[in-house]
């Protein structure tokens, strides 16, 4: 009798919350978390500490081998399935860093690197030593506690201090997907590299003697290519933003590599989607940049599930433990 008063109370304050719209949430991070609905674990790759910046309480991303300042949601009106909500936090900008937001999407059908999909922002910290809201767009987020640590999402930046940050079903005011960096940003981090002395240099030595002859010779002595032999080529990853692609080319990048997982582009057998890299290479193309896919297909979070529950799924398998791994085998390769 009491389980069934419980589960009808349950059921009653789940439908009650389905009915109204999300609240906010929001957490002030120091020696000790306050707020609500929302937990920051410290352990493994997101270890944090407490510190105090500019006057303000904050956790640090700290250690040689953490990255991520993870975060759960554990309020009881945000319930597993397809939420748009936008996060906004406030950290210090105290050196150039570039910060982004990786979180636990919702696909059909679900496949494992969506667990890590990326926020289409990111933001530029240029170490102007004042504290900033920064705001990200989570459409789809699938509150499944599928990251590392439980986590729904995760901010992406060394060493950075957050003191606060809100989750909410509502778009900031501030907020403007398409802003671009600003000109003072680009000019401080511009970078312009130098040619290469091909005289004294094992570039002018491997060169066939037909592209010797093409090459050209300025005043300051460095030689150029001329014709169709390239400069040297710098490339970033992974992926980029209209905001990510002006600053990469400021830095005198010249493409940017993608990993490019089978079970992104082909999530039913058959039927496959490309948009999301038409995308990304407009974006490059507009900036001057070019792309360079990498294309994964063999682990699991690479592979559509489609594939890994059908006959032709063959995984490798550990002999030390005597047990399956998540990895395609060769075996699998005549089909991949």
């Amino acid at each position: 009798m009491n389980r069934l008063i419980f589960t009808a109370t349950a059921a009653l304050a789940a439908t009650c919350f389905a009915a109204e719209p999300l609240p906010d949430l929001t957490t002030a991070l120091g020696e000790r978390n306050t707020g609500l609905g929302l937990a920051v674990p410290s352990a493994g790759d997101g270890v944090n500490v407490p510190v105090t910046v500019n006057g303000q309480s904050a956790r640090r991303i700290t250690g040689d081998r953490s990255l991520y300042l993870y975060v759960i949601i554990n309020h009881p009106a945000y319930t597993p399935g397809s939420h748009d909500v936008y996060v906004t936090a406030e950290v210090f900008d105290d050196a150039f860093a570039h910060l982004s937001l990786q979180y636990d999407q919702a696909t059909p059908p679900p496949n494992l690197g969506a667990h890590y999909a990326r926020a289409e922002t990111s933001t530029l910290l240029t170490g102007s030593g004042r504290w900033r809201k920064v705001h990200f767009h989570l459409p789809d987020l699938r509150l499944g506690h599928g990251q590392n640590h439980g986590a729904d999402f995760r901010f992406v930046a060394r060493g950075v201090a957050v003191h606060s940050i809100t989750v909410s079903p509502r778009r900031p005011a501030d907020y403007d997907p398409n802003a671009p960096v600003d000109a003072e940003s680009l000019r401080l981090l511009r970078v312009e590299r130098p040619g290469v002395n091909i005289r004294s240099s094992a570039i002018h030595r491997a060169l066939p003697r037909s592209q010797k002859e093409v090459l050209t010779r300025d005043e300051s002595c460095y030689y150029k290519p001329a014709g169709s032999l390239p400069y040297m080529e710098l490339t970033f990853g992974n992926d980029a933003s209209p905001a990510d692609a002006a600053v990469f080319k400021a830095l005198s990048v010249t493409s940017v590599e993608s990993y490019v997982r089978w079970a992104g582009v082909e999530p039913e057998e058959g039927r496959w989607d490309w948009s999301k890299w038409d995308k990304q290479v407009a974006t490059l193309k507009a900036a001057g940049l070019k792309w360079v896919p990498f294309l994964i297909a063999g682990p699991a979070y690479a592979t559509p599930l489609w594939f890994q529950n059908g006959p032709h799924s063959h995984v490798s398998r550990c002999l030390e433990h005597d047990r399956d791994s998540k990895v395609q085998s060769s075996g699998s390769h005549p089909h991949i």
